[in-house]
């Protein structure tokens, strides 16, 4: 069957997976958000909320050269984890929002952005294999162009303004994923939408994506995890990619304030926690991103429901890293 290309954008987000095929070998899942993880149903009124805070450490190439960017306010992520209904089957809803003002400058001259990000993806429960039913991603947002070292001749070449709508739905029948990407920029129209059917029987591990953060929690973690993905942000061909652990997973512990369900305010605690760091294995795939994940502590009582701590992104073109820390869970049961 001949695909429609489709035009990748670019945007500060986690890695992005697609879904995992029943015919493939499965990942050992688990309800890690559940304070019992032998829990296999999704629970009626399951309602979990988290909030991030983003801030931002410049690389040295950013610190000393002509074009960088920065997030003065850093940013809010906020994430709502719920129980939906498919034609009558239950399934989870995974929710975020991502808020920041993003500054580009170069010789002295800056420019400033409100850049929002939304995502909502909805999938089965770990007894399906966290199969997505659909999602949707929606930008307004910018993205960098070049490094601080390869500063452009002017502002207007230095950054790109993303407004972009990708809607997935997925045929487990046909084993395929519709992939529409509306360009949000000018007057909707027929013309500014572009479709992609996507072959998701392959012999692989793939999950949406939207799904990491969930995935990520409720997964045996290992060193020789491997993960297939479409690459969002190769612009010449989409096609499956590999992701692989470039380091861990690791043991640590990692002192942290939240504010957890009961807390008046946030309290300075003493997690054991996993460290990862998952890639693309190919030439020019950038930085690792970097998962600190709570370490469940017991099968039957687990406090911290696995929920990610912090997350370090690395921004393109070496301009520095976004990390995303919790500051606030109500997690469903507490």
């Amino acid at each position: 069957m001949k695909k429609k290309r489709f035009a990748s954008l670019l945007i500060v987000a986690p890695l992005a997976l697609l879904a995992a095929c029943s015919s493939t070998p499965s990942l050992v899942l688990e309800s890690n958000w559940y304070l019992d993880t032998g829990t296999k149903d999704v629970q009626d009124n399951f309602e979990e909320t988290l909030v991030y805070a983003v801030s931002f450490e410049k690389s040295a190439a950013a610190q000393n050269g002509k074009f960088y960017l920065d997030y003065p306010d850093g940013g809010t992520y906020t994430v709502k984890f719920e129980d939906g209904e498919v034609n009558g089957k239950k399934t989870y809803v995974y929710s975020t929002e991502l808020k920041m003002k993003v500054v580009y400058s170069l010789n002295g001259t800056s420019r400033e952005f409100n850049d929002v990000v939304t995502t909502r993806v909805e999938f089965l429960d770990v007894q399906n294999e966290l199969r997505p039913l659909s999602s949707i991603r929606e930008v307004h947002g910018t993205t960098p162009l070049a490094s601080p070292t390869s500063a452009p001749d002017s502002l207007d070449k230095a950054y790109a303004k993303l407004d972009y709508k990708n809607e997935i739905a997925y045929d487990w029948n046909e084993e395929i994923a519709h992939f529409t990407q509306t360009n949000l920029s000018s007057e909707a129209t027929e013309a500014n939408k572009q479709t992609e059917e996507i072959d998701v029987d392959v012999n692989g591990l793939y999950f949406d994506n939207e799904q990491l953060f969930p995935l990520l929690r409720a997964a045996e973690l290992s060193s020789a995890m491997v993960i297939y993905t479409i690459d969002p942000t190769d612009t010449k061909k989409h096609r499956a990619d590999k992701i692989a652990v470039t380091d861990g997973p690791t043991a640590a512990t990692l002192k942290q304030s939240v504010k957890l369900s009961g807390d008046t305010e946030a309290v300075e605690r003493d997690f054991n926690v996993t460290e990862i760091s998952l890639r693309y294995n190919k030439a020019n795939s950038g930085g690792a991103q970097k998962y600190t994940i709570a370490q469940r502590t017991a099968r039957d009582h687990n406090s911290y429901r696995n929920v990610i701590l912090k997350y370090e992104y690395p921004v393109i073109y070496s301009h520095g890293i976004l990390t995303y820390r919790l500051t606030e869970a109500n997690f469903y049961g507490a």
